[in-house]
């Protein structure tokens, strides 16, 4: 009877350990995805900063820009925590 409760909690053991994994693999990808949904805010904003002719359109646009370079910064940073980025900007 031993051996087959030890067999159970091994099995119930190594299926928490692929559920962990795969979640984190989940959270991986969305961090990924999310890096590269900023990448292309950003370079829309910057695209529309070189072509903004109204003052209030330029002022509005620097701070759309800070904004996203701020959350790209901390978006790397959690990147570079998992592991999954180390190179510089």
């Amino acid at each position: 009877m031993e051996g087959v409760i030890s067999q159970a909690v091994r099995f119930f053991s190594t299926a928490r350990k692929a559920e962990e994994k795969s979640e984190a693999d989940r959270c991986n990808q969305q961090l990924i995805a999310d890096i590269s949904d900023i990448k292309m805010k950003l370079d829309s904003a910057r695209c529309r900063f070189d072509y903004a002719l109204d003052e209030e359109l330029v002022e509005s646009t620097i701070y759309e820009l800070e904004s996203l370079e701020s959350r790209y910064s901390y978006l790397l940073k959690q990147a570079r925590m998992r592991g999954l980025y180390s190179g510089s900007r």
